[in-house]
């Protein structure tokens, strides 16, 4: 099983589940999206393309690997943005050197420690720069149907105030999800209104 946080719900024609070998009914397997969201940015920061229709071009701009991601984290300064004014004003100026000088110190250690990692950890993860991009094919890419991994479904909901603070996911602004259809369904609103 997989105990990373993000899934997404990958929809495909006719497809048996890879665990227990059953059809997906249901026209989906959830999928682990935790290094395909990292892969998915540092394409794009590269210049590749990394959506399949217009819909993901239109948000790529907006995607991101959360407000407290990784990528974020990397920055020294982040913590600063992170508070609200409001909540930088509580501190004092001793108070937030110490608060640097801690992030400065984890900064550090990590860069230590990544001089010394070997084997493969340095094959998933080669880019010092970017310790979270994992090489592609390394890439978690666990899928299991709903009767197999039921609790994935939990880590495939996306917080709708995530999106509205314009924290949306690179697999998600991209259609990741669709991207093996080519397309993404749309329904009738009218049918789909008188359902249930």
């Amino acid at each position: 099983a997989c105990s990373h946080s993000g899934m997404t719900r990958l929809y495909t024609d006719a497809v048996e589940c890879p665990r227990c070998g059953r059809p997906c009914d249901m026209g989906y397997l959830l999928r682990c999206v935790m290094d395909r969201d990292a892969i998915i940015m540092n394409a794009k920061e590269k210049g590749f393309p990394v959506s399949f229709d217009e819909v993901g071009e239109t948000f790529e701009d907006q995607m991101s690997l959360g407000k407290h991601g990784a990528d974020a984290r990397s920055d020294r300064y982040s913590v600063l943005r992170e508070m609200t004014a409001e909540q930088l004003h509580t501190y004092t100026p001793e108070q937030l050197i110490t608060v640097m000088q801690q992030r400065e110190s984890v900064h550090a250690a990590i860069t230590k420690d990544r001089s010394n990692v070997s084997g493969a950890a340095r094959r998933k993860f080669p880019d010092d720069a970017k310790p979270w991009v994992p090489d592609s094919r390394y890439e978690c890419q666990f899928k299991a149907c709903l009767g197999c991994f039921r609790q994935g479904i939990d880590k495939s909901k996306t917080g709708i105030d995530a999106i509205v603070e314009g924290d949306i996911s690179p697999g998600l602004a991209t259609g990741f999800a669709f991207s093996q259809l080519g397309e993404r369904p749309v329904m009738d609103a009218r049918v789909v209104a008188n359902l249930g």
